[in-house]
């Protein structure tokens, strides 16, 4: 089976490479992240049907696979928080999530068989309060 994982995810690739003999694991480079969705959730579903739109029925593939994923701002839910610019903006994320729950949603999209198939799920993450120690830590690495 000749799978193309469309993501830079380490993560992702780490989890699908042991399933998957004949994988190539290249991101998409000109998609536009942008949306005017009101939810986060539908902002993240709509941002990988654009990666699977800008992919599309690639049949060099048997198997498709996009992803998006967006954290939820405890303090404004309607509002995604983004990705990092640096690392002041790392720490000031860091240093707003320290101590609280949030969401983290992530769309996948598969292509297989001819057709994409997307899901939707999202996780409750909680972290501990953070040290100004441990918050320089983690930006730094």
């Amino acid at each position: 089976m000749r799978v193309w994982l469309a993501s830079g995810s380490k993560r992702r690739s780490e989890m699908l490479k042991p399933l998957f003999s004949n994988i190539t694991c290249q991101p998409l480079h000109v998609v536009d992240e942008f949306s005017n969705a009101v939810s986060v959730p539908q902002q993240v579903l709509e941002i990988c049907q654009k990666k699977a739109a800008a992919v599309g029925e690639n049949l060099d593939y048997d198997l498709i696979i996009v992803s998006d994923t967006m954290l939820q701002n405890p303090e404004v839910e309607a509002h995604a928080m983004g990705k990092p610019k640096n690392n002041i903006d790392a720490a000031a994320m860091l240093h707003q999530l320290s101590g609280r729950r949030h969401k983290v949603w992530t769309a996948t999209g598969i292509f297989y068989q001819k057709g994409w198939t997307f899901h939707l799920n999202h996780a409750i993450v909680e972290i501990d309060n953070l040290s100004d120690e441990i918050l320089v830590e983690l930006v730094l690495n």
